[in-house]
């Protein structure tokens, strides 16, 4: 048996290179280093971005929690047969009956004063507790605008948000960022 030489390397007659020695240019490597710079910027991006999205759909939620705990209590209030007018504590049949009840029916706190122009951070902290889901109840400062008769504020932790809470018509705000 015989063996035949291998050519490792070619090499280029016309431009009379040898195409075993060239290596990569100092342009070539800038642009693989910029395009590697690149693609980690927008890796980092997107990665923010999707953090961010996660955050506002967990404002998203808590904020739904509490409008539906606010309807909910208001609709048993109806439930009840009370009317515009009916100043209500302890509502019956509203999860633990110590919910209390604003005369138009929204729920104003579960202890304290009987209406809602005498909102406190405490009874803001108290409708938040009551209403809200399980999960939602730790992450948030409560607030109350003491300017604004009957606004409770609950401050996002750890997120760019708030939730806001009309007392006196029992809507329910959110504001992300």
């Amino acid at each position: 048996m015989r063996s035949l030489p291998l050519k490792a390397c070619a090499s280029n007659k016309s431009a009379d290179v040898n195409l075993c020695q060239r290596g990569i240019s100092s342009i070539e490597l800038i642009i693989v280093v910029a395009l590697v710079t690149v693609a980690l910027g927008v890796l980092a991006s997107k990665r923010h971005f999707a953090h961010q999205a996660r955050a506002d759909e967990a404002l998203f939620s808590a904020a739904a929690s509490l409008a539906t705990g606010v309807l909910f209590a208001h609709q048993q209030w109806q439930r009840n047969g009370h009317t515009d007018g009916d100043d209500v504590d302890d509502l019956e049949g509203f999860r633990l009956n110590h919910l209390n009840m604003t005369f138009n029916g929204w729920p104003r706190s579960t202890s304290g004063e009987e209406n809602h122009a005498s909102m406190t951070r405490d009874t803001c902290a108290e409708i938040w507790q009551e209403l809200v889901d399980d999960r939602w109840k730790e992450g948030f400062i409560t607030t109350a605008e003491v300017g604004n008769l009957g606004l409770c504020r609950f401050t996002a932790i750890n997120m760019e948000g708030v939730v806001e809470y009309d007392v006196r018509r029992g809507r329910v705000k959110l504001t992300v960022g």
